[in-house]
């Protein structure tokens, strides 16, 4: 059975998650001000997240999984992708692809 996600853009009050997400997947994460600058860009340009709710006594509310794409012209550029350890081997990143490359795509790429 797949987790309940809410898919939705993300807000500046997303930063410190994103940022710990950032350093728990890479070996060079973003900046706190380079994810701030990705979150600020104008449509169709964005940063996704896929945020998974709380179960009691076990995985805490928040952002599972997060995509930042741009588009330059025709073509849809996937600036990172990253899942939260706990989360991953579940699909997440496919799905989130997918969903940003259907945004992409109605948006000229």
């Amino acid at each position: 059975m797949r987790p309940v996600l809410l898919l939705r853009r993300a807000v500046l009050s997303d930063v410190p998650a994103l940022a710990t997400l950032e350093a728990a997947c890479f070996t060079h994460p973003w900046t706190q001000a380079q994810i701030r600058e990705e979150i600020a860009r104008v449509a169709p340009d964005m940063v996704l997240v896929l945020e998974g709710p709380g179960s009691p006594g076990g995985t805490p509310a928040g952002i599972r999984a997060y995509c930042s794409f741009r588009l330059v012209v025709d073509e849809m550029h996937v600036m990172n992708l990253a899942v939260d350890r706990a989360h991953r081997r579940q699909g997440l990143a496919r799905r989130l692809l997918a969903l940003a490359m259907a945004r992409a795509a109605r948006a000229g790429a």
